[in-house]
């Protein structure tokens, strides 16, 4: 008898550490992003022209500043921007300050795209993630849903020369 209760002993314990191995295996799935994972950007690595060809693209310079051209966002992505703005101000978003713009950071995972010249505030955020060993930027509009508008920009060249 004393036998059959290690057994048992045995039979639960493998049983629970399946079982856990389940359940981290599917959190992390489930925290996973079909973007691949997050990851921190340097300001030289932000410089330069990102493209989505459905969507157009953002020419990022490194005085923080940049333009874009041919952007289609649906509305849903900026609901509060109007048609036609095509520049406007970048920055690292600080996660740690309550979501502020800080312009002495020289690297991180967000950036704020914040446009002029609009009748209301018009801003989004792109964060770096890389997959396939290349970095990429996708647009999230919700802090709870990074990525979940499914647009992202890939780097395709240096930055052009920004005209004053």
């Amino acid at each position: 008898m004393e036998h059959k209760g290690r057994s048992h002993s045995r039979f639960y314990r493998r049983t629970a550490k399946i079982s856990l191995s389940v359940l981290v295996g599917v959190y992390l799935a489930a925290c996973s992003s079909p973007h691949g994972e997050s990851t921190d950007i340097s300001h030289d690595q932000v410089v330069g022209i990102w493209q989505n060809a459905e969507v157009g693209k953002i020419d990022f310079q490194g005085d923080h500043h940049f333009t874009t051209a041919g952007l289609k966002f649906e509305k849903s992505v900026l609901d509060d921007c109007e048609r036609g703005l095509t520049s406007g101000s970048w920055t690292f978003y600080d996660q740690g300050d309550h979501g502020v713009g800080d312009w002495a950071k020289t690297s991180g995972s967000t950036l704020g795209l914040d446009f002029d010249g609009g009748k209301v505030d018009c801003f989004f955020n792109l964060n770096a993630h890389i997959s396939n060993g290349q970095i990429n930027l996708c647009v999230t509009t919700d802090p709870d849903a990074v990525c979940g508008n499914g647009v992202t920009f890939s780097k395709t060249a240096q930055a052009t020369r920004r005209s004053s």
